[in-house]
């Protein structure tokens, strides 16, 4: 979500959901002049910031590589596929540790995991059968053997039944 927004072409923070106990913050950065003519999005707006994460005088940003990196979105992904509506979000999200929130209309198998951007399979937050209902699980920045892993982009794969739903998590550390 937006925290502060500034005048056209400046760089902007954005921040996790109001309400979240964790209120980690990264800086969208215009690095190379390329959100000169961006207008940032209202402070409260939900947004999907895509780019390069860069770490420089010891603070994370993340820079779009053009206006088009920034997307209006919505918290999480719905989606109609079993007749219910499946939930899935991940907040705060740039984060150090991330809660992962999902919800089932009916009881089916499921598995939550954490894959780098190579596609391995980092850990495994929940597998098997569950019954309907709405689900919450932390990830905080570890491997399934206890290992921290690197700060930068993880995508979280939510498997239901036979449908797949996707999400990326940025960890800083």
């Amino acid at each position: 979500m937006v925290a502060e927004r500034r005048t056209i072409g400046q760089s902007f923070f954005v921040v996790g959901v109001m309400g979240s106990s964790s209120r980690d913050t990264i800086l969208v950065s215009n690095l190379n002049s390329m959100l000169n003519s961006y207008t940032p999005p209202d402070s409260g707006s939900f947004i999907d910031v895509t780019g390069i994460l860069h770490f420089a005088s010891g603070t994370f940003r993340i820079c779009p590589r053009s206006a088009s990196d920034i997307t209006p979105t919505t918290v999480g992904v719905d989606s109609d596929p079993l007749g219910g509506s499946i939930s899935f979000r991940a907040y705060p999200n740039p984060a150090r540790s991330t809660r992962i929130y999902f919800s089932l209309p009916h009881g089916d198998d499921v598995e939550l995991g954490v894959h780098d951007v190579l596609g391995r399979r980092i850990t495994v937050l929940a597998r098997g059968p569950m019954p309907a209902g709405e689900y919450a699980r932390r990830w905080d920045g570890r491997d399934a053997s206890g290992k921290q892993v690197g700060p930068g982009v993880y995508f979280l794969r939510l498997r239901v039944g036979q449908q797949t739903y996707g999400l990326r998590s940025v960890i800083l550390n």
